[in-house]
């Protein structure tokens, strides 16, 4: 019996034949050291940049594998230009207030630290 016969007959015992199946994408988070980066109150499968990314992969044969990035996250969210905070040399060594005075230089945006 072939794999593929095999697969169907599972299936079929399973009562699952012929429903699609859906693979969820991995969300893998990096670590930051207490106070280095964003927080956001909401799950990170809530997030702009997370969605996107999500959208983006629809339709892919394979999930990705997502990396939630707090910075370009506040960046997406204060209209930040991408790459501000992200690129930035002192992203995620520095305490967050002091990486967003020193990226943005001034520029007025809403603080959420």
């Amino acid at each position: 019996m072939s794999i593929q016969r095999r697969i169907e007959k599972a299936e079929k015992a399973m009562g699952i034949q012929a429903k699609p199946v859906v693979i969820p994408a991995l969300i893998i988070s990096n670590s930051y050291e207490e106070g280095t980066s964003p927080h956001f109150p909401e799950p990170v499968e809530e997030w702009l940049t997370l969605r996107e990314t999500v959208e983006k992969s629809d339709g892919q044969p394979l999930p990705g594998v997502l990396y939630p990035d707090p910075f370009a996250e506040f960046e997406a969210r204060h209209g930040l230009e991408p790459g501000t905070l992200t690129q930035h040399p002192m992203c995620g060594k520095v305490p967050f207030a002091e990486l967003l005075t020193t990226a943005t230089e001034g520029e007025r945006i809403c603080r959420t630290d």
